[in-house]
């Protein structure tokens, strides 16, 4: 064994330790049980079935949920301090036990046809029909884990769902860092990819899975896995959001070649500019005061560095280099 491969297999062991990623092999589905089958609970299929009636029989109970639960809210000043800590946590164990069924209904409702035969356009328009005052980005989560879960090579996901490993938010994160990771290295194992997600993502932001993913990127793939530039393009995304300010989020999912040429490009007009103002406006040199208030923006740009960068994107770059062109003229 070479150097390198002790190198790499004791980088290994010690992500392993650290992490101690989840096996998701306990959570299979029955082979060719098919996606219908159940969320699955072992290898050999066992736990994989439901007993006749009982799918009725849960609808019936939860018809009655909401009103049960809306009897704790008109009745809550009756309960004492130590009830209150308890009943508290039912309730949040019931709105995350919620979200978790919705996943699996809407995930039948989209394999049987039911959202296709529906008036609405989309599975995230079919759960806003019905709960208008839904929050935009849970359905919108819950309506990609159902998707998620529909196919028959996630159906680990399923079981580990219905355990309460990990809650749909987790699903979701684990997922989308683990594709993001799969396009570096494409030979890896999905479930294996998964555990080490799926075990920090209801517990840690963002950030921490995406350093997350360099570790695994650098124990597993080292310098003979580089980055296919051609096949991360076919991944390549741009999409916005509206925000309730009226103000609009950006989103790029780039490859890391065209990633750097735009970070090359932003951050070459993103330059801070003598005498800027943190709305963008240049201050001319013998200017005392701007809107009426002192000018002290002599020699300093006031912009944040993201302002700057937004600056590059928007207008405040074409307004400032308007600015340079008059004074050059």
């Amino acid at each position: 064994m070479s150097g390198g491969e002790v190198f790499k297999r004791a980088a290994r062991e010690a992500l392993d330790a650290r992490v101690c990623p989840i096996d998701l092999s306990e959570y299979r589905s029955s082979a060719g049980a098919g996606v219908l089958a159940g969320p699955g609970c072992s290898g050999a299929g066992e736990g994989d079935a439901v007993a006749p009636g009982v799918g009725l029989e849960a609808a019936e109970q939860v018809t009655h949920l909401a009103p049960a639960v809306m009897r704790v809210a008109r009745a809550a000043y009756q309960l004492g301090d130590g009830q209150l800590t308890g009943t508290m946590g039912d309730l949040l164990l019931v709105a995350d036990s919620a979200e978790r069924a919705q996943v699996f209904v809407l995930a039948d409702a989209i394999t049987r046809g039911v959202v296709d035969a529906s008036d609405a356009g989309s599975p995230v328009q079919w759960l806003t029909d019905m709960a208008p005052c839904l929050e935009p980005g849970q359905a919108s989560r819950v309506a990609r884990v159902a998707r998620i879960i529909t196919d028959p090579a996630n159906a680990c996901l399923r079981g580990i769902l219905v355990a309460g490993r990990v809650t749909v938010r987790g699903v979701h994160a684990s997922v989308r860092e683990a594709r993001r990771v799969r396009l570096v290295l494409p030979d890896a194992s999905w479930e294996q990819l998964l555990g080490y997600y799926l075990v920090l993502a209801d517990h840690c932001p963002t950030g921490v899975l995406r350093d997350l993913s360099k570790e695994i990127i650098a124990a597993y793939g080292g310098d003979q896995a580089p980055t296919d530039e051609v096949a991360a393009r076919k991944h390549e995304s741009l999409s916005w959001v509206e925000l309730p300010g009226g103000m609009t989020r950006v989103r790029a999912d780039l490859s890391p070649g065209d990633a750097a040429v735009f970070a090359h490009a932003i951050e070459a007009l993103a330059k801070p500019r003598p005498g800027t103002t943190s709305d963008g406006d240049v201050v001319p040199e013998d200017a005392l005061a701007l809107d009426g208030k002192p000018a002290r923006t002599h020699g300093v740009d006031q912009r944040s560095p993201g302002k700057r960068r937004a600056d590059a994107l928007g207008g405040g770059t074409a307004r400032t280099q308007r600015s340079d062109a008059g004074e050059r003229s």
